[in-house]
């Protein structure tokens, strides 16, 4: 159990579902299937070493704030979890390695910005972007393997980092019982821009892959309509600044990051729901694991 909540293993779930969208935007399936493996597991490794390093960064903290959690406990051994931590971020690279050239790369950058977060920029202005662009460039992670990356993926890729850089910002200071607008309109801007960049790439993305025109309308329509509870959540964050309301919107933020995949795995097969269906199985999977675990 212990191990369970340092992994924070609740959240695997969206960064498999990064992959699988980037993978199924990029090739028009899952096929072939070997190197989509190789990168799911590629992920999983460099996620779940970012979740054991940033408890290992933050341990002398932990210690006078958090004391029940698994190192300051000692439930957990913290040299055992820095070795285990730096060898996924090496697992994490050398499975990226089986897929591409391009994988391996692009995993490279990942393992060093997982590094730099949860080290260095921790308590910086940078740290937001920095695990924003952890997001996009797991997006990326699983297209590499294609001849071409396409446009609209990048887009994609790009609007979900800007909206998980929104989301860092407002779980800085989710824990204080009052907020500072410091905190909570830098973060509202940075995930209101992430959501429109996603509409606007829904819209562009349907006009030219969806052949039934009234589908094609809707579709944009559908990520707007999904929108609409995160900028419900904010509006109440941003009126009452209080701690209950970020940390509500910050989870329910999370979730939606699954949705979001599953919703544009929509524009594969002009709208058959069958690879939106897989994906929504992981917001299932997300929310088992969650009553084990917090997702934040």
């Amino acid at each position: 159990m212990a191990w369970l909540r340092l992994l924070r293993i609740a959240a695997l779930p969206s960064a498999l579902s990064n992959i699988l969208i980037g993978y199924l935007l990029a090739h028009q399936s899952w096929q072939p299937s070997m190197p989509l493996v190789w990168l799911l597991v590629s992920s999983a490794c460099l996620y779940l070493a970012g979740m054991v390093l940033n408890d290992v960064f933050d341990v002398e903290v932990d210690r006078k704030e958090r004391p029940s959690r698994p190192l300051p406990s000692n439930a957990v051994s913290l040299s055992l979890a820095r070795n285990v931590g730096y060898g996924l971020l090496a697992g994490g690279v050398l499975f990226a390695a089986l897929a591409s050239i391009s994988s391996l790369g692009i995993a490279v950058l990942i393992a060093t910005l997982v590094f730099l977060y949860d080290g260095p920029l921790k308590r910086t202005v940078f740290a937001p972007m920095t695990m924003g662009s952890c997001r996009t460039l797991n997006i990326l992670l699983g297209a590499s393997t294609a001849a071409a990356i396409p446009s609209d993926v990048i887009w994609y890729a790009v609007a979900i980092g800007v909206f998980v850089a929104g989301i860092t910002w407002l779980a800085k200071r989710e824990a204080a019982e009052s907020q500072s607008n410091s905190n909570l309109i830098p973060g509202s801007v940075l995930m209101i821009g992430g959501m429109l960049t996603m509409c606007y790439v829904a819209w562009s993305s349907a006009s030219r892959e969806i052949a039934n025109p009234k589908f094609a309308r809707f579709f944009p329509l559908a990520f707007g309509f999904l929108c609409l509870p995160i900028v419900r959540r904010l509006a109440l964050a941003l009126s009452t600044r209080s701690g209950k309301a970020v940390q509500t919107t910050v989870i329910t933020s999370l979730k939606s990051l699954i949705i979001f995949d599953a919703c544009m795995a929509l524009l594969i097969e002009n709208g058959r729901p069958v690879y939106s269906i897989v994906l929504l199985a992981l917001l299932g999977a997300s929310w088992l694991l969650g009553r084990v675990t917090k997702l934040t």
